[in-house]
Order: C-alpha cells, then sequence, then structure tokens
C-alpha cells in the first residue's frame, strides 16, 4: 500500500487467524511510522498458509484456534471466505487453455492497438534465472528457505517488468497466487522464468515460475523436472518519487 524506505520505522503484527486440520493461516499487517503526522500508516498486508508437519515430514492435525472475541470470530471468518474465494478463483483458472481463449485475441489486440504506445510480444518479455543454493539458504528442515525463494521470484518480477516498462523506478506492488508447490533440496538446480502476462495503464502483472533440474537418480520414477513455485507480481510503473505514471 505504501513503500518503505531506509530509516523508516516498521512495526509488523502477525497473528492466527484460521486453523483448518492440518494448516493454519497466518494475517501479517505492516504499518510505518509517519514523521510529520506521528501517526501510522498501513504499508503491507498478507494472508500466508502454513502446513504442519511432523518429523517425517508428513502433514499432522494442528492444534485447536479458540476465537474468543466477536472481533476475532468475524476475523477468522473472513479469512477462512478468502481461502475459499482462491480456491475456486485458482480452479477456474486452471480451467482455462489457449483454445478456449482463442476467440478474445482478437478484440485485444484492436483495444491495444489504441490504448498503448508499442507491442511486444509476450515471450520477448520472458526473463530466465538459473541458481545453486547454498546451506545458509537452508531451513531446519534440510530444505531451502521459502523466504529465499520468494525473495528471488519477487527480484526477478521486478527486473522483468522493469526492462518491460524501460523503467528502472518499477516498484512491485502486490503480490497474488503465490503458492509453494513442492520443497527445494540443495542439490536441486533452480530455473526460474519471470514473463510479463497482462499490462494495464500504469501497471503490469509478472507470472514467475520456478523449477528444479534433479540430479539423475538410479531407480527413482520421479520426473527429472518438476515445478515447484508460482506466483504473480503486480508491478507499478511509478516516478522515482514514487508518483504513478502512464
Amino acid at each position: 500500500f505504501a513503500p518503505l524506505y531506509h530509516g523508516d520505522h516498521v512495526h509488523i503484527d502477525s497473528r492466527v487467524a484460521h486453523v483448518g486440520k492440518t494448516s493454519i493461516c497466518v494475517h501479517c499487517m505492516a504499518r510505518k511510522r509517519d514523521i510529520l503526522s506521528r501517526g501510522w500508516i498501513h504499508t503491507h498486508e498478507a494472508i500466508i498458509v502454513f502446513v504442519a508437519l511432523g518429523t517425517d515430514g508428513v502433514p499432522m492435525n494442528a492444534p485447536e484456534l479458540i476465537c474468543e472475541t466477536e472481533e476475532e470470530k468475524n476475523f477468522s471468518e473472513m479469512v477462512m471466505r478468502r481461502q475459499e474465494l482462491g480456491k475456486v478463483y485458482t480452479k477456474e483458472q486452471n480451467g482455462f487453455t489457449l483454445d478456449s481463449l482463442a476467440s478474445f485475441e482478437h478484440d485485444m489486440d484492436s483495444d491495444n492497438d489504441k490504448r498503448f504506445r508499442e507491442s511486444i510480444e509476450m515471450e520477448d518479455t520472458a526473463l530466465r534465472l538459473r541458481k545453486i543454493f547454498m546451506p545458509r539458504n537452508l531451513n531446519g528442515l534440510g530444505t531451502i528457505f521459502g523466504g529465499d525463494l520468494l525473495h528471488w521470484m519477487e527480484t526477478a518480477a521486478s527486473a522483468c517488468g522493469s526492462q518491460f516498462l524501460r523503467n528502472p523506478a518499477a516498484t512491485t506492488v502486490a503480490m497474488d497466487r503465490v503458492f509453494f508447490h513442492r520443497p527445494v533440496r540443495p542439490d536441486e538446480l533452480a530455473d526460474l522464468t519471470a514473463r510479463v502476462v497482462r499490462c494495464s495503464d500504469e501497471t503490469v502483472q509478472v507470472e514467475t515460475e520456478v523449477r528444479v533440474l534433479r540430479p539423475f537418480l538410479r531407480g527413482t520414477t520421479e520426473p527429472a523436472e518438476l515445478v515447484t513455485h508460482t506466483g504473480i507480481f503486480e508491478v507499478l510503473n511509478a516516478t522515482d518519487n514514487g508518483y504513478r505514471r502512464p
């Protein structure tokens, strides 16, 4: 909602908002102190889903969440509804195919000619990175820390959007549908692809996908290449002062 700068006084609140059978939803909200008004400015907000795993890596039952006040009950209900809407949205998105969208291509092309100053093929916006993670990136389970992967994805999305917009001041303002499908192990090579999938008057949406290239292991039935992380990042075409520009 608002950018953070070096020297800002930041306060972050997080609390468990909803508990499923083996998962928990944690709501996080960040605020920064405004020097002039001495008030707090809402800057970032996210709902993060965690899965409870046992020492064997198998999901286990999560503890019960007790909501005592009416505000806590309403908030838990709101988070649960958002999770259900997210599942419905994901199901609908997975149902789309290139053939089902072909009928819209002509109308979109004609609109783009009027709204935008130039046209760029989607594949020409693609940015591809590869990385081998180090032991310092490991979490307590011996896999790559999810925060490091999310930082890598956001950095790639920001660079892809900045290159498309021809604007080094372009800034990531939102993340959506970020999924951790499978953990990344330290012996796997991570391959990341970012590309612009939609643009509006002031922002572009960048799709990121992380795949792992697995070493060949005799006797294994797992594929040599797997999708592990996906997400959509919204990049704002901002000025040096943080204002929106077309």
